[in-house]
C-alpha cells in the first residue's frame, strides 16, 4: 500500500522514530531508522526512500506543508500513486511566508494554519475518495468547524483522529489496515507492475509466440500497459466482478489465432503460462465466458502474473509487484511443506479429468479444453471446475504427463515419477527452486488443490 502523509511536526510532535512507529508500526518496522542520518523535517524524501529500501509491500511519502504538496502534485498522478492519505490541518511550522498562496487567500498566516483543509478539498476534487482520506490533528476546534461547513455544502464527512496520542494512534493504525483491502492490493500490484514494465521494453518477448515465421502484430506495449494500469478505479466498485471480467478480457486479448503457446528459452513455465492465457482468451471470447463471471481478486492476480511472466522475460526472483499480489493468496506452512516433499495431488486430479478411452488425450490442457467444449459435461462440471482447471494447468504443464505404455511400471521406483494407469506417468517438476517458482507455487497451491488443505 502507498500512503501519502501530510504533516508539519508542529505542536511538539516528535519528528523521528517514536512518531513513525506510533502511526505506521502496523505496516513497517522502523528499527533501522537513523535519526542522525535521516530527517523528516529537513529532507522528507528520506521517508519514501527508507520505506522502499526496507519494504517491497508498502511505501510512505511525506509532505510538510502546502508547497511540498503542490510540488508533489505537479510531478505525479496522486490518484494512481496513493491508496490512502493522512492529513494534518495546521501546516505552518517553518513554512516560508514569502511564497505565494492561492490568490483568493490573502492572509498567508491564516491560510497555512488551515492548509490541511485546502489540500483535503483539492485532493477530493481530483477524484480521490473522501473515505480513503483522514485527518490526524491536534486541532479539535478547527476540525469541528470544518465538519459543520462540510455538512452545509453536503460534502461527505472526513475521517478524523485528534489529540495525537497513543489511543488515537492505535485507531489510526486500524484505519490504515482497513484501507489495505484485497481490492486495493490487487489495484496497487497491477499499477506497480505496469509502471515498472514500461521502463523495461527490452524484456518484451511476445513476438516469440508467433505461429509462423512472421512477427505477431502486437499493439504498442505502452498502450497495452496503460490500458491495464487504468482499468481499476481507485474507489472500489460495487460490481467488482464486471470490472474483473473486463480486465481479464483485455489482459488476454492478444492471445489470438496468430499466437502459439510454447516453451521459450528453456523456461518450462512459459509453456504453462502461455497455454493458460491462450485458453483464457479463447474461453472468455467465445461461448464459455460465464466461467469468468465471479472472479475474485486472487483469480485476477493469478492471470495477471501468468500473463506478464509469459510475455516478458523476468528474473527468477519474484518481482516487487508480485510480492504485493501474493498477499491475496494463502501461503501456508503446510502448502510449502507439501511442495518441498513433492506431495502434490496430481494423480487424483488428473484422473478426475482423464478419459482412459481417449488414449491420445494425455495433455491436461487438451483434456480440459475438450471438456469445456462438451456442453453436456460443462453443465455437470460447473464454472468453478474449469476455473480451478486453469490453476491446475500450471502444475500439469510443468509436471508433464507422458505416454509410457506398459513400460510405465518400470518407473514406479523413481522418486520424481508417479504411475497413473497402464498408459501414463507424471514426471514431477521441481517447484522448490528459491525465488519466483517456489513463491508462486506455494501461494497458488491451496487455490489449485482445495481438497488437499
Amino acid at each position: 500500500m502507498n500512503l501519502l502523509w501530510i504533516e508539519d511536526f508542529g505542536g511538539g510532535l516528535d519528528s523521528g522514530t517514536a512518531t513513525l512507529t506510533s502511526m505506521f508500526g502496523g505496516l513497517l518496522s522502523f528499527e533501522n531508522w537513523d535519526e542522525d542520518e535521516l530527517s523528516l523535517l529537513n529532507n522528507p524524501i528520506d521517508l519514501e526512500n527508507f520505506t522502499k529500501k526496507y519494504s517491497s509491500l508498502h511505501s510512505i511519502s511525506l509532505c510538510r506543508h502546502y508547497f511540498d504538496y503542490e510540488e508533489l502534485k505537479s510531478n505525479i498522478d496522486i490518484i494512481k500513486q496513493f491508496d490512502a492519505i493522512i492529513i494534518d490541518i495546521r501546516l505552518d511550522n517553518g513554512v516560508d511566508l514569502s511564497l505565494d498562496i492561492p490568490s483568493k487567500n490573502q492572509d498567508k498566516s491564516k491560510f497555512h494554519q488551515n492548509a490541511g483543509f485546502y489540500i483535503f478539498n483539492n485532493i477530493a476534487h481530483l477524484g480521490f475518495p473522501v473515505e480513503k482520506m483522514c485527518f490526524m490533528t491536534g486541532q479539535d476546534n478547527s476540525l469541528t468547524d470544518f465538519k459543520q461547513q462540510c455538512e452545509k455544502i453536503y460534502l461527505p464527512e472526513a475521517n478524523a483522529f485528534v489529540k495525537k496520542g497513543d489511543d488515537e494512534f492505535a485507531k489510526l493504525r486500524k484505519w490504515i489496515t482497513k484501507q489495505n483491502s484485497d481490492y486495493t492490493i490487487l489495484r496497487r500490484g497491477i499499477i506497480e507492475s505496469c509502471q515498472s514494465l514500461k521502463l523495461s521494453k527490452e524484456l518484451l518477448r511476445f513476438d516469440k509466440y508467433s505461429s509462423d515465421d512472421k512477427k505477431i502484430a502486437f499493439l504498442d506495449a505502452d498502450d497495452y500497459l496503460n490500458s491495464l494500469e487504468n482499468s481499476l478505479p481507485i474507489r472500489e466498485p460495487s460490481n467488482k466482478s464486471a470490472y474483473y471480467k473486463l480486465f481479464v478480457r483485455t489482459l488476454a486479448h492478444e492471445w489470438g489465432e496468430s499466437v502459439k503457446p510454447k516453451s521459450l528459452e528453456e523456461d518450462e513455465t512459459t509453456f504453462a503460462f502461455s497455454w493458460i492465457m491462450k485458453m483464457t482468451r479463447n474461453w472468455i471470447s467465445h461461448n464459455s465466458n460465464a466461467i469468468f463471471n465471479k472472479l475474485t481478486e486472487k483469480d485476477v492476480a493469478y492471470f495477471f502474473i501468468c500473463n506478464m511472466r509469459a510475455i516478458y522475460k523476468l528474473s527468477s526472483e519474484s518481482q516487487d509487484y508480485e510480492k504485493v499480489l501474493y498477499l491475496l493468496f494463502n501461503d501456508t506452512e503446510k502448502s510449502r511443506k507439501q511442495i518441498e516433499e513433492n506431495k502434490i495431488p496430481l494423480i487424483a486430479n488428473y484422473v478426475s479429468y482423464f478419459n482412459e478411452n481417449n488414449t491420445n488425450a494425455i495433455y491436461f490442457n487438451y483434456i480440459l479444453n475438450d471438456l469445456q467444449n462438451d456442453k453436456d459435461k460443462l453443465k455437470d462440471k460447473g464454472d468453478e471446475f474449469f476455473l480451478k482447471g486453469l490453476y491446475q494447468c500450471f502444475w500439469f504443464l510443468t509436471s508433464k504427463c507422458t505416454n509410457k505404455n506398459d513400460k510405465a511400471k518400470e518407473n514406479l521406483n523413481k522418486s520424481n515419477q508417479v504411475f497413473i494407469s497402464r498408459y501414463y506417468t507424471i514426471e514431477l517438476f521441481s517447484y522448490t527452486k528459491p525465488g519466483f517458482l517456489f513463491d508462486f507455487s506455494s501461494h497458488i497451491y491451496s487455490r489449485s488443490f482445495p481438497d488437499a488443505q
